[in-house]
């Protein structure tokens, strides 16, 4: 479960900062041109502002507004729908990666950048950038956003990359991935001691592959173990839950120690079982094992369960001793 809940985060990430690089709103007013001397007026200058919609998104009804202590007048223009009011130049749309260049004659002063006043859109704001031919539509600010982006997509990487090879180095006697499950969900730490109490071992995918979510706290697939001898042979009562959403394949086996297995033969469908069973039922079911006891008149048999999804996806393997 852990290693889905590392990879979601990653591309998570990834993806957010890829829509959010797309999504930015990039309005930039640069001046480019300045006209001292003009024969369309004695007392005036020309200056040329080129607006350019740096970005991925169509931008409607920008206004830059420029100081009203000038007097200004549209000369020229590259599109023929922008229009100029009370100091403030209209351009009704600008498509992404569209540029649109105003030429203005200023009388009442010379123009300089303090003269813009302010620039939007209906959701974007225009900052005003120096560019040359050529150079990019990025400001410092957008460059060392992406640059941080970037930055911070590599050290995810690099910490998922670690993760993952240390995915079976125990730090404690938990892997990294047991440590951050336990932090991510409050009481699985006390889970896993429940079952490990009870015998339980090779637990970790019913954990990791989230089958844990639909069950109670300290709960499993297996559930009241009984088992009994008569003689040489050992029978075992048990009852197999199936409390998600999909129906569970479930097996189940006894298997003992070589060394201590019978002569006699125990048939297959006797000491082993596997079905489907359905959402949110339980099912009963019984095995026996015909075994020699050991050296101390104990016989050991070692219960085995493995399940899957609708016998879809990876499978989970978990095991107990039982000594009778």
């Amino acid at each position: 479960m852990i290693e889905k809940i590392v990879t979601t985060v990653i591309a998570a990430l990834l993806v957010a900062g890829i829509l959010a690089t797309f999504r930015m709103r990039r309005l930039h007013l640069y001046v480019p041109r300045l006209y001292e001397y003009s024969n369309l007026s004695d007392r005036g200058s020309l200056v040329e502002l080129v607006l350019v919609n740096a970005g991925y998104q169509t931008e409607d009804k920008i206004q830059l507004t420029l100081r009203r202590n000038l007097h200004y007048q549209l000369v020229a223009a590259t599109l023929p729908s922008i229009s100029l009011a009370d100091g403030v130049v209209s351009i009704p749309r600008l498509t992404r990666k569209q540029e649109a260049s105003v030429v203005l004659l200023v009388e009442g002063g010379s123009f300089a950048e303090k003269d813009f006043v302010s620039g939007a859109s209906e959701k974007g704001v225009v900052k005003i950038v120096k560019r040359q031919q050529g150079e990019a539509y990025y400001t410092p600010a957008e460059i060392a956003g992406v640059a941080l982006l970037v930055i911070a997509f590599g050290v995810l990487m690099a910490g998922g990359a670690a993760l993952l090879a240390g995915q079976h180095t125990k730090l404690y006697g938990r892997t990294p991935f047991e440590i951050l499950a336990d932090a991510f969900t409050p009481g699985l730490a006390e889970w896993r001691k429940k079952l490990a109490q009870e015998g339980w071992e090779g637990i970790d995918g019913f954990f990791d592959h989230g089958y844990f979510e639909h069950y109670a706290q300290g709960g499993f697939v297996v559930e009241n173990v009984q088992v009994t001898r008569r003689g040489e042979s050992i029978d075992a009562t048990l009852t197999l839950i199936n409390p998600t959403p999909k129906r569970l394949e479930i097996a189940v086996s006894l298997d003992v120690p070589r060394e201590f297995g019978s002569d006699k033969l125990t048939f297959l469908a006797e000491r082993s079982w596997s079905g489907l069973v359905p959402s949110n039922e339980r099912r009963t079911i019984k095995l026996r094992y015909d075994a020699k006891p050991n050296a101390a008149g104990k016989i050991m048999a070692k219960l085995e369960v493995r399940l899957a999804r609708g016998g879809v996806g990876q499978s989970v393997w978990a095991w107990r001793w039982l000594e009778v």
